[in-house]
């Protein structure tokens, strides 16, 4: 799973192989109670929002094109380099991204009042059966999915930065090598990013250590923040640690 802006590794994420608005937001086809932000319409007023340009991977076939990328002001499909850009505001972000053949996936992150990149990868559900199969997991379809992604400032995985979560769930796993295997922290060799799979519902707070430093959320580099748990769908936050 990559999550990041520069080069296809992680730091963007969202599972790179996993089994792997408040009122008066435009309407983008989303459940109701479903919160992208808290991003209001402006009535003529100058904003300071900044372009989000979302690169999303599919882990079977590279640039995942046709991905729907919806933000709390606008919408866009990804085009041949699997890229979107949508407007969000400085501070705290959500994004759902539907793809053909994948459940949705929400990715959140913290941004600053620079335009920026992340790059991310989403599962089709056949990466997905294929793990939770390897790893002896039955899919609870009333319980979501959380990936952390945890990399170094170059997207390098970040090995021996570990994540949890303060939500009850399945053990997490990390992929090292073709194989998944159990673990909340990166391994060697490892891909840089923890997946916790059945998730209980909810609003859950993610911790992310690293033992050469800290780990920080994506693409401020700031604190901590909370992300949302929902029934079926993957739940994506990223971290570079340094």
């Amino acid at each position: 799973m990559a999550f990041g802006c520069g080069e296809e590794t992680s730091q963007g994420t969202v599972m790179l192989f996993p089994d792997l608005m408040d009122a008066n937001v435009i309407d983008n086809g989303l459940s109701p109670g479903v919160d992208l932000g808290s991003a209001v319409l402006d009535q003529g007023v100058s904003t300071d929002r900044v372009n989000a340009r979302i690169r999303i991977i599919n882990p079977i076939g590279g640039a995942f094109t046709g991905v729907r990328v919806i933000g709390p002001y606008d919408e866009a499909m990804t085009d041949s380099s699997g890229a979107a850009v949508v407007q969000v505001d400085p501070g705290e972000f959500r994004l759902a991204l539907d793809a053909p053949g994948a459940r949705r996936h929400h990715l959140f992150g913290v941004a600053t009042d620079i335009d920026f990149e992340q790059i991310t990868y989403v599962s089709p559900e056949m990466i997905t059966r294929l793990v939770y199969g390897q790893l002896g997991l039955v899919d609870d379809p009333d319980k979501g999915i959380v990936v952390v992604g945890l990399d170094r400032a170059n997207l390098a995985p970040a090995v021996g930065a570990a994540a949890s979560l303060d939500l009850a769930s399945d053990e997490g796993f990390v992929i090292a090598g073709p194989q998944a295997s159990a673990g909340t922290s990166i391994p060697p060799n490892g891909q840089g990013f923890v997946t916790f799979p059945n998730v209980v519902p909810g609003i859950v707070s993610v911790s992310a250590t690293y033992p050469d430093g800290q780990c920080q959320v994506f693409p401020a580099n700031g604190p901590d923040r909370d992300i949302q748990v929902i029934a079926g769908d993957v739940s994506i936050i990223a971290y570079t640690c340094e």
